[in-house]
Parts: structure tokens; C-alpha cells; sequence
């Protein structure tokens, strides 16, 4: 039953009506019901993750690198300095280079996201990212 059956083929690709393509490849059949079983599965988590964030997303960090980032897009949208000298009080470690802190902070400033919305906004951008550059390839 799980044996990949060979089949007679026309020259477009198409099953000849000698050969019942519809129980041809029931391995195949299996291996696509289990692919978009998994896809529906994970369309529901992201929806109820979607969901918390949005709603609570202000209130709770999701990822424990989360507050540095906001803080650095928060101070550039803010006007103070990104990079601070680290002998000199307290300061703050950026992880990534200031080119994502200052675009982050514009684009987030355009769409008017300040202040406490960062966090949902910060996420939202970056989900949207992530979608378009999935959708690139």
C-alpha cells in the first residue's frame, strides 16, 4: 500500500486512461495531507501568537533581545544619541548596526508609532519583513 506505483504517462504529463493515476502515488498523497495538515496546525499557532502579541504585546517582552532594541530606536526617535560612551555613566550595548536602529525609527515615526507602541509596532514591521522576504524568494 505505501509502495510508490509506477503509472503509464502521456506526453503531457497527464495519466493515460489505461492507468488510474488516482491511487498511483498514495505514499506522495500521505506525504501532502501530513504537509498541509502541519501548515494548518501552524496557521492556527501563529494566529492565537498573533493575537496575544497584539494584545498584550505592550505589556510582555516575547524574546529576552527585545528591550535593547526598542530602547535604542525609542532614543533615536527621541533625539538623544544612539551610541553613548561606555566609561561615562550608564550606557547601552547595540547589537546591531545604527543603520537598523535609524531606519527602524523613521519608518516607525512615519507610520506614527511612538512611545509605549513600539514593542507591537517593532513587531508588526518585523513580521512584514519577514513575509515579504519569504514572498521574494
Amino acid at each position: 500500500m505505501w509502495q510508490v506505483q509506477q503509472t503509464e504517462r502521456d506526453g503531457t504529463g497527464g495519466c493515460t486512461a489505461q492507468a488510474g493515476c488516482g491511487e498511483a502515488f498514495p505514499l506522495r498523497n500521505a506525504v501532502l495531507i501530513g504537509i498541509a495538515s502541519l501548515a494548518a496546525l501552524n496557521s492556527v499557532v501563529f494566529g492565537f501568537r498573533l493575537a496575544s502579541f497584539l494584545r498584550y504585546g505592550d505589556l510582555y517582552v516575547t524574546s529576552g533581545g527585545d528591550a535593547p532594541r526598542i530602547y535604542g530606536i525609542w532614543k533615536i526617535q527621541e533625539g538623544h544619541p544612539l551610541y553613548e560612551w561606555p566609561f561615562a555613566g550608564s550606557f547601552q550595548l547595540c547589537q546591531y548596526n545604527y543603520l537598523f536602529y535609524h531606519f527602524y525609527a523613521r519608518l516607525l515615526s512615519a507610520v506614527g508609532v511612538r512611545g509605549a507602541n513600539l514593542p507591537v509596532g517593532g513587531g508588526i514591521l518585523t513580521l512584514l519583513f519577514a513575509v515579504f522576504g519569504a514572498l521574494a524568494q
